[in-house]
């Protein structure tokens, strides 16, 4: 675990080549934040500033939003469901890279054969978060009815969705290095977390709070420069750094610990 941790810096500063696919996707998702930023806001304004919130209960409140402002949330889920395709094409990419070091086109073209893989991927995690989502208004539900229930119930389900969660963290590294099938991957990945499943908890803190720190650490510096240019260029080299370590550490961390 410290190894991968660690390893990953060593990785941005000698093998600086595998930041251009963290370019590429963080471009592209920036492009997509700036496409939903009308559709997020009109939604934000009508629900805040002009309390057009729906009356009803939790369990009705998701399809009542969807039947007041369809234009909107469709363009946002759309937004999400290309992010997440992207996502996992750049996991898919850093993986690869990692397994082989042959270079990083190499890496992009594995990625890009692979774009099938990351679409049904994305939609499978869509699937698993309204899953869970159900879940969520179920214990709240319960809740409702008798509070230790509610309270037993949503602890259950936080610990089933930390253990999905952490297979399909390592999901694209698996489908990656191993070139298998998505259900390979998925039984090789429940395998592993089934193995490491304490360290994988205690790195996956770890490696979230490193990214926190390096994206942060680029908005605290761009604030110096009175610009917003040089604020926005400067945040945006931290996050593709913060956006690289991550990446390319998951699958260091599998490889290290599958041995």
């Amino acid at each position: 675990m410290i190894s991968a941790l660690v390893g990953g810096f060593g990785w941005i500063i000698k093998k600086p080549a595998l930041l251009l696919p963290c370019l590429i996707s963080t471009a592209l998702l920036l492009v997509l934040l700036v496409m939903a930023d009308s559709a997020l806001q009109g939604l934000v304004f009508d629900l805040t500033l002009d309390n057009a919130l729906p009356q009803g209960g939790i369990a009705e409140l998701p399809f009542l939003l969807y039947s007041m402002y369809p234009w909107e949330i469709n363009s946002i889920l759309a937004v999400i469901l290309v992010s997440g395709i992207i996502g996992n094409w750049l996991a898919f990419c850093l993986a690869r890279f990692a397994k082989e070091e042959k270079g990083i086109l190499s890496a992009i073209g594995f990625a890009t054969a692979n774009i099938g893989n990351a679409f049904f991927l994305t939609i499978m995690e869509a699937l698993v978060i309204g899953f869970f989502f159900a879940l969520a208004l179920l214990a709240m539900q319960l809740g409702a009815i008798n509070d230790i229930l509610g309270i037993i119930t949503g602890i259950f389900f936080a610990f089933i969705g930390l253990l999905v969660y952490l297979v399909f963290i390592f999901l694209p590294a698996v489908l990656a290095v191993n070139e298998m099938t998505i259900k390979e991957a998925l039984k090789e990945s429940g395998s592993f977390v089934k193995k490491h499943v304490l360290s994988a908890v205690v790195f996956i803190i770890i490696l979230g709070l490193l990214f926190s720190l390096i994206s942060n650490l680029g908005a605290n510096i761009g604030v110096l420069f009175n610009d917003d240019l040089l604020f926005f260029l400067v945040d945006f080299v931290f996050l593709l750094l913060a956006t690289a370590y991550a990446g390319i550490t998951v699958p260091l961390y599998y490889l290290s610990a599958k041995k």
